[in-house]
């Protein structure tokens, strides 16, 4: 597994392996797309999501239904 980058390539693919502990919904911002994870995606407070870089990734968390957190960004250079 790759270290945690800040700059990623446009079509690499990425594996998304983080923790992000008791959210109601964690979202992944790739470019102009917004995804909402599913039960296998985020289970046990555990994010795996593998990802095609479109654009800037953002990992946003919601811990309650008003307030998106963005929690990590990575450019594409």
């Amino acid at each position: 597994m790759a270290p945690l980058r800040r700059f990623l390539r446009q079509n690499e693919y990425i594996l998304i392996r983080m923790i992000v502990p008791n959210a109601l919904m964690v979202k992944i911002r790739n470019g102009d797309d917004l995804i909402e994870l599913d039960v296998n995606e985020y289970k046990k407070g555990v994010v795996k999501k593998k990802i095609r870089v479109r654009g800037d990734v953002c990992v946003i968390g919601c811990w309650d239904k008003k307030t998106d957190s963005t929690i990590c960004v990575f450019n594409m250079v």
